[in-house]
């Protein structure tokens, strides 16, 4: 779901129908880099390609989309582009055993679905992490349709997906000290990682930002 300019039809028969591109292309085709091969070394491969003529319930061709994999085994995608350009808002999980698409709703009660500063939904280019656990995600940063860069984290709790394929998105807010909210890093480009830190007798997990351009607090 994002610049495929180092993928060629020839390596992924079946695929995104392109020979080759040097820009984002919209679609939802699943690919896998496959690393076990000793003698030819590491390959793509399509794991699932519904770019042309998808079921229903294969999400929109897109770019620019948020991802995640939780238990190795579930790939989660958020908003992105379409092949408009126009900015999504829509939650989707896709099993990577079964090579299944699943919409989520995420509109239960309490639910807040990411939005940008004035309040539209949906953005783009925002980074995604699942949880150790599998148990949410976060996701922070991205942009709005008009690739204006927000400064906001989201969690979406995905306790209930497997029950009724229901989750719940809400912002979460940061205290950075000596700043307000507004003092946030903006998401240009921005990497997120969660780790693990040991302080005397107390373990914890915290949040990592790095994030591009520049930034004044």
């Amino acid at each position: 779901m994002a610049d495929n300019s180092a993928i060629t039809s020839e390596a992924l028969p079946g695929a995104v129908r392109r020979r080759e591109s040097r820009a984002a292309v919209a679609t939802n085709d699943v690919l896998i880099l496959d690393r076990t091969a000793q003698r030819t070394g590491p390959s793509w491969r399509a794991l699932t390609n519904r770019t042309f003529g998808g079921g229903p319930y294969s999400p929109l061709p897109r770019y620019r989309a948020a991802a995640a994999l939780t238990n190795g085994s579930v790939l989660w995608v958020y908003g992105g582009l379409d092949e408009a350009g126009g900015v999504l808002d829509d939650t989707y999980a896709f099993n990577v055993t079964s090579a299944k698409w699943r919409r989520m709703n995420a509109n239960l009660p309490g639910s807040e679905p990411p939005q940008d500063g004035s309040g539209t939904p949906g953005l783009q280019r925002a980074s995604m992490i699942a949880s150790p656990d599998g148990a949410y995600l976060l996701m922070y940063g991205g942009r709005n349709q008009a690739e204006v860069p927000q400064n906001r984290l989201w969690l979406l709790d995905i306790s209930l997906a497997s029950l009724n394929a229901s989750v719940r998105w809400r912002e979460v807010l940061i205290d950075i000290v000596g700043g307000a909210a507004a003092a946030n890093p903006a998401g240009n480009d921005t990497g997120i990682q969660l780790v693990r830190t040991t302080v005397g007798n107390t373990t914890r997990t915290e949040l990592v930002l790095v994030a591009s351009g520049a930034w004044k607090p």
